[in-house]
């Protein structure tokens, strides 16, 4: 009988590195490069174990674009510039591999966790080396070096186990659990590092690692800002000096984060912001309409915003929003690359407020007058073409954490490898092009991760209804369906949304997206989407629900969506929610002692509620949205005899939410 070996081998922390991120600039790169060096660590092992890639058991590397140019040396030049596909960061931090008996687990995966470490080290080496060429100070100052050379080396933890296998399908399940919970106790065991503490003032990013300076800069914060603003920022190369903001000082390691992108992996401009999500929709609008605008106006305000951007330290362009290059690449081109702050008046507001901190304008308020003007002109001719149905560009977006449901438990029910490797190809099929038509040929968003069974998105509000509802479809079809002959229970999917206004703090958004989605993953089996309101002014909310519920199946979201056109077509007043919730303290006192008196209570005042409001009584009849609503009651309260506050809370939070994607958010 064969002797193999079943290695898992992670790389972390994951949270910590990808999640110190003030813009979505910073949380691709961190996602992109723990992607990457695990792409790294997978090349290593099938080098070390004659070149067939089908060692790796999860993920399936087969035709992963990432895992391919992971295989070129640094810095990707020309020569061997990446394809878009192979910048988008989908291999997990995480892989499974299969090794022979004569194989030696241990040191194929120590020379893995070697080459990682190399890797990343000649990552932060090549953007030191660049720094240094443009400010030649820096290289020869020992303090400089010092710190850099400390915090590049304490980035990562390394982990990994193996576990002897006998070979055969009928022991590879008990196999791969005992692997895992191997894995897990070598988790739990810490060895406490003796290095010091990081001294000094901290990085304004992470606010855990120690800022760069020099030996010559003073022992105050503020002398280390003004190192970083004087002293390197506005030394460097003009067309790099965006990467910085006005008062930021960073460690080694958020240093490299921010310009290996473009210095070590060719990625010249910044993925689409949140104010570039937001405004996706109205640019969209301006596309439907470009043949009826006058081009001229949008020429000149894209021309102007071009000239004023690098003059306040901004990037002229950015990576357009996919489907937007998709539709309008070719009649909007200039357009579709700004980034969305400048479809905002308040921009130029506050360019005007802090118009000292811009050396290059020198007090002269002219170009951003000049570009806010012909914002203005653009606004105005798109609202006169769509009269009482304009709407400003909306200030929200949404984030998006998916993730498959009890996947121990499920990988744990796995019988053979053939079987794993199936379900690893099937995520990986999902994960890749599967998502990316969805969430970028479809519909307005923009992928960040997505590898195996999760992933992280923006989206546009106006599109949210929709694409929550076909990315579970989508698992649905390619994941649960096709397993279901090889699983008793197949995986589904949950998923956790936050709707933020543009200027949130991004770190925080991301905690709140991935807290939405814990609350999905609370509901009972699960298959479940929560989705969090950050209201600009005003409490935040939250509500939750299965996607659709049986006997009468309804689907939720075709639900929510039917409400959000009939209050966009103005055929609904949104005071119908408002009086339901004046009622709801009356139908709560009957819960303790008569459940089904307030059940009979809520559906009467619905009903009620939306004839009173039905704005349309001539044209489209109110009896099908009220049909749609009691049926999603009825769901959502459950059997009558076991009810819960937070049913009824989930049930008006829904009619909320559809109401205010409806309107664009708060204006």
């Amino acid at each position: 009988m064969n002797s193999k070996f079943l290695a898992l081998f992670q790389i972390g922390p994951v949270q910590e590195f990808i999640n110190t991120a003030r813009k979505t600039q910073d949380f691709w790169s961190g996602s992109f490069l723990l992607s990457y060096l695990c792409a790294v660590a997978m090349v290593k092992v099938v080098q070390e174990t004659g070149g067939e890639s089908d060692v790796i058991i999860f993920p399936d590397i087969s035709g992963n674009p990432l895992y391919d140019q992971a295989q070129k040396p640094l810095p990707w030049t020309s020569s061997t510039a990446p394809k878009a596909e192979a910048l988008r960061p989908t291999v997990p931090n995480r892989f499974m591999a299969l090794f022979s008996e004569q194989d030696s687990p241990k040191t194929i995966l120590e020379a893995s966790a070697t080459r990682v470490i190399e890797q990343w080290k000649e990552v932060a080496r090549i953007v030191k080396s660049k720094l240094e060429s443009q400010i030649h100070s820096l290289g020869t100052d020992p303090t400089w070096c010092s710190i850099w050379e400390r915090q590049i080396s304490r980035t990562f933890e390394i982990l990994y186990v193996w576990h002897p296998w006998d070979g055969t399908d009928t022991s590879y399940g008990k196999t791969y659990r005992e692997t895992e919970v191997l894995f897990g106790a070598r988790k739990a065991t810490r060895w406490f590092e003796t290095d010091e503490a990081e001294p000094g003032h901290k990085c304004s990013l992470c606010g855990s690692r120690q800022a760069l300076h020099l030996s010559t800069t003073g022992p105050n914060r503020s002398d280390i800002r003004e190192f970083w603003k004087s002293d390197l920022k506005l030394k460097l190369n003009r067309e790099v000096q965006h990467r910085f903001k006005e008062g930021e000082h960073l460690c080694a390691v958020c240093t490299v984060k921010r310009l290996a992108p473009e210095w070590v992996f060719g990625k010249i401009l910044d993925i689409p912001s949140t104010s570039s999500v937001a405004v996706s929709e109205f640019i969209k609008r301006i596309g439907d309409k470009v043949a009826q605008l006058d081009r001229g106006l949008i020429s000149k305000f894209s021309q102007d915003v071009e000239d004023l951007a690098p003059r306040v330290g901004e990037p002229k362009k950015v990576d357009p929003m996919p489907l937007l290059e998709k539709q309008y690449g070719k009649s909007l081109p200039s357009l579709i690359h700004l980034d969305g702050d400048w479809f905002y008046e308040d921009t130029y507001e506050s360019l005007r407020v802090k118009i000292k901190d811009f050396v290059h304008l020198k007090g002269n308020p002219a170009p951003i007058i000049k570009a806010q003007e012909s914002l203005e002109e653009v606004v105005n001719a798109l609202r006169s073409l769509e009269g009482d149905v304009f709407r400003p560009p909306t200030k929200y977006f949404c984030i998006l954490s998916a993730d498959g449901d009890s996947m121990g438990r499920v990988l744990a029910n796995v019988s053979s490898l053939q079987d794993h490797r199936d379900l690893s190809g099937r995520l990986a099929g999902f994960a890749g092009a599967s998502v990316v038509q969805l969430l970028q040929d479809d519909h307005l968003g923009h992928v960040v991760y997505f590898g195996g069974d999760e992933g992280v998105a923006f989206v546009a509000l106006e599109d949210l209804f929709k694409v929550i509802k076909a990315l579970r479809d989508v698992w649905e079809e390619q994941v649960m369906r096709p397993l279901q002959s090889v699983l008793s229970s197949p995986p589904t999917l949950s998923v956790g949304v936050v709707v933020a206004h543009h200027q949130h703090g991004l770190r925080f958004c991301l905690h709140e997206a991935r807290t939405a989605l814990e609350d999905a993953k609370k509901m009972e089996g699960k298959d479940a989407f929560s989705v969090a309101v950050l209201r600009r002014s005003g409490s935040p909310s939250q509500t939750r629900a299965k996607w659709r519920y049986p006997n009468p199946r309804i689907e939720v979201l075709e639900i929510l969506a039917a409400h959000q056109d009939a209050y966009r077509k103005k055929r609904l007043s949104p005071r119908w929610l408002n009086d339901l919730r004046g009622e709801a303290l009356a139908i709560h006192g009957k819960w303790p002692h008569d459940p089904s008196k307030a059940k009979e209570l809520c559906d009467y005042e619905i009903k009620r509620l939306i004839r009173r409001h039905w704005l349309d009584p001539n044209g489209h009849p109110a009896d099908n949205v009220i049909d749609r609503t009691l049926r999603l009651h009825e769901a959502i309260w459950g059997p009558v005899g076991r009810p819960d506050e937070r049913r009824f809370e989930d049930f008006v939070g829904l009619m909320d939410l559809a109401f205010y994607v409806a309107r664009g958010g708060g204006y």
